[in-house]
């Protein structure tokens, strides 16, 4: 064998020595599975489940099928953060320590329905009311470009409908573009002032201001982001649902500190609304504050004792008070 063989053959073993390490470093024996529902119990098909082991830097994405069951095997252990995500619905994330060698338990979660709150008027004749729903459901398939020549269409036939550029300003902000988007949502804001002088207690501008702080915050534009969150709830104080998300917006950003001042004022607002004190026990519990992140758990169980996500809690709090 000359020496060209020999250094090929050499360079061949190390690199898949190499490869051998790093599929290693990648994969493991751990199992999970679950469920993914509504409120109401009924399977979400096609929710969208993700897990992250910071440790070793890696992710998984999968989906659940018509059953609403998911399951994702050949995973390192050690501590995973594992989200479920459905269209319409509040994404919720656990914390888990996966294990090697024996079971771990099913994973369920129960996805709270965003509210239809809405002050949207009536639309008169049922061509329009077509349109309108084809736009939402071609919107709800990602769709973004399709959906928004149907919410247009709308708007033409029914121009005092002003609150239809927030499901325009939706379809661009969902697109990425985010300069387009922010004038869809401030035409619902002029419409109101022009209509009725201010903002206060208006729950179509609280919802375009709080869109308009939403694409400045994934622009990266903190300051406009905030200003414009917090004119959200300043006009519209008395919606729970509205202070939640503005929280997992923040959340979302890794701005824990604002996430939390917006989760517990949507628990002011609604006191026996589980969600908040949930994501309170995990934004606790993503700072290491073990103390207040079990206050916050055991308060949802005392909401919500028997839905699946409380069996979670509950080696959660087994957990925290262990420490």
């Amino acid at each position: 064998m000359n020496l060209n063989s020999v250094l090929k053959t050499t360079s061949t073993f190390f690199f898949s020595l190499a490869l051998a390490v790093f599929l290693f470093a990648q994969t493991g024996t751990g199992r999970v599975q679950g469920v993914v529902q509504d409120e109401k119990g009924n399977p979400l098909e096609g929710a969208k489940i993700v897990g992250y082991n910071a440790e070793y830097s890696i992710t998984f994405e999968v989906y659940t099928d018509k059953k609403g069951y998911w399951i994702k095997g050949g995973l390192r252990g050690g501590t995973w953060k594992i989200s479920a995500s459905a269209e319409g619905h509040l994404a919720d994330t656990v914390n888990i320590d996966m294990k090697q060698l024996s079971r771990n338990p099913s994973l369920d979660f129960k996805l709270k329905k965003i509210a239809a709150k809405t002050d949207m008027p009536f639309i008169q004749d049922e061509s329009s009311v077509d349109l309108f729903n084809r736009g939402n459901k071609l919107y709800e398939e990602k769709e973004y470009d399709k959906a928004s020549i149907f919410f247009k269409q709308v708007l033409e036939k029914n121009p005092y409908i002003y609150q239809i550029h927030i499901n325009i300003g939706n379809c661009y902000r969902d697109k990425g573009e985010y300069d387009k988007a922010i004038e869809e949502y401030n035409l619902v804001i002029e419409a109101v002032k022009t209509k009725t002088g201010n903002l206060k207690g208006d729950m179509g501008a609280a919802k375009a201001l709080a869109n308009v702080g939403e694409c400045f915050l994934r622009k990266g534009n903190i300051e406009a982001a905030q200003q414009n969150l917090k004119a959200a709830i300043d006009n519209y104080p008395n919606d729970e649902y509205l202070a939640f998300n503005v929280g997992e917006l923040y959340f979302s950003e890794g701005q824990t500190e604002k996430a939390i001042e917006y989760f517990e004022l949507a628990s002011q607002i609604n006191p026996k609304w589980a969600d908040p004190y949930l994501k309170l026990g995990y934004v606790y519990l993503n700072q290491t504050n073990y103390a207040k992140g079990l206050q916050y758990f055991k308060k949802f169980l005392e909401l919500e004792s028997d839905s699946p996500r409380a069996s979670t809690v509950r080696d959660i709090i087994i957990t925290l008070e262990k420490k």
